[in-house]
């Protein structure tokens, strides 16, 4: 209590909108695209992409690792977020694969002390994110992690000022747990929420009725005129988050033109995109027919 108290009296001095983004040329190029929207729209605020610059190199941190799994690189995100700890700074962490649509500095009024803002939720026996074929505490029981509670998030979003504990509790678990099932072994979603209730941090879980951050996958969408409309409208849009599988899908494309002009897509990506393409075509004349 004696912090909540002190914390109040604590002046703001800058709020840092970062997203971070290294390896694959793509995931560099939706970082670009999302700074540049978020510019575009919030002029006034500063936005930074980290980069392989700013964390321990993968050679150095996992040459005691015998097998490595995707998942392992993971670290790097986390890593950073743990030297973010600034008592007077408001930390607002944005996935690469996500273009900003307005003002968002709204957002800013959800931040709590000593909290961390992210979407939260208990998911009981459903399986992970309510899919059952994640069954996320038998994966971590079977990894060793034991007495943890079937809570799912979404990491491509989350706020807290100063320093929040999990963040380096989470590379901790990278390193030492393999978590054995199709998230687990790609993704660092699990390892975060073990290291949340291995730290003992406070959520302030978001709530989407009070926003309107859009998560893409769960709807149908197109972009025309270089405006995005999902399910048929093109109502207020504040955070798109759309996947980095979508990067080779033709409408996203055109919103990372929008944003970044000077954007290239190689003959590789063009490849993929045409695949993909040809994929949607054939599952909606399955689903027609």
């Amino acid at each position: 209590h004696f912090l909540d108290e002190l914390n109040i009296n604590i002046k703001i001095s800058q709020n840092l909108f970062f997203t971070v983004a290294f390896g694959n040329k793509r995931y560099k190029n939706m970082a670009l695209a999302l700074k540049k929207s978020f510019l575009q729209h919030n002029p006034k605020s500063k936005f930074k992409i980290f980069d392989e610059n700013d964390f321990t190199p993968s050679k150095k941190f996992l040459k005691e690792k015998k097998k490595i799994y995707p998942k392992d690189y993971k670290y790097a995100k986390f890593e950073i977020m743990s030297n973010l700890t600034e008592q007077n700074t408001n930390y607002i962490f944005i996935d690469a694969d996500s273009f900003v649509m307005s003002d968002i500095s709204y957002y800013l009024n959800f931040i709590k002390d000593n909290h961390l803002t992210i979407e939260y939720k208990y998911d009981g026996s459903l399986g992970w994110n309510k899919i059952s074929k994640y069954n996320f505490l038998k994966s971590c029981d079977e990894a060793g992690l034991k007495n943890i509670e079937p809570y799912s998030l979404n990491g491509g979003f989350m706020m807290w000022r100063g320093k929040i504990k999990c963040f380096h509790e989470t590379v901790r678990t990278i390193r030492n747990y393999d978590i054995l099932d199709g998230k687990g072994t790609t993704g660092e979603e699990y390892y975060l929420s073990v290291a949340i209730q291995k730290s003992k941090t406070n959520i302030n879980p978001i709530d989407y009725n009070k926003n309107n951050f859009i998560k893409l996958w769960n709807y149908k969408f197109y972009v025309k005129n270089f405006k995005l409309f999902i399910n048929g409208s093109n109502d207020k849009q504040d955070i798109v988050h759309y996947g980095n599988f979508n990067y080779y899908n033709s409408d996203i494309q055109k919103l990372l033109k929008r944003f970044n002009p000077d954007i290239k897509f190689d003959l590789k990506d063009k490849v993929y995109t045409t695949l993909q393409m040809l994929k949607n075509m054939l599952r909606n004349f399955n689903f027609n027919g």
